[in-house]
């Protein structure tokens, strides 16, 4: 079977139609080839910024959380000093009462004609007031800051 022939016409040359043929299906592939690979490549770059894009988002995410950790944590051990101050000055207030109870005690031994009564807490001054009395009444008073 004889290849049957066509003229080109830019140059005007008998070419095969099976050349002919080849040729067109060839640079239609190319064409469909490059443009896919356009697209494709469009694509990448398109998934490219939106995965750094939310690589952003997810960054600042953490950050704030972090932040927002380090905030609390600030503010938590804030409120563990405080509470432990008004435990450590608690405790004293404790303390210094138990002192004061027990030279109260050892005055009323000691002297047990006298009164001795509780200065109230939170007042300024003495902590104990001592009255002195002898047979012939009241002789003086003595103030104890313990």
């Amino acid at each position: 079977m004889s290849d049957q022939t066509i003229t080109c016409p830019q140059c005007g040359n008998n070419i095969p139609l099976s050349e002919a043929l080849t040729t067109q299906l060839t640079s239609a592939i190319q064409k469909d080839l490059q443009e896919s690979f356009a697209k494709e490549k469009e694509l990448f770059i398109k998934k490219q910024k939106l995965d750094e894009t939310l690589r952003k988002e997810l960054e600042e995410n953490m950050r704030l959380k972090l932040l927002e950790k380090d905030k609390q944590m600030e503010q938590i051990k804030k409120q563990l000093d405080e509470a432990n101050r008004r435990a450590t000055q608690g405790s004293q207030q404790i303390q210094g009462d138990a002192l004061e109870g027990d030279i109260k005690a050892l005055i009323q031994k000691n002297f047990p004609s006298d009164t001795i009564k509780d200065v109230p807490t939170g007042m300024s001054g003495a902590d104990l007031i001592q009255t002195i009395h002898t047979p012939q009444g009241s002789a003086g008073i003595l103030l104890w800051e313990i």
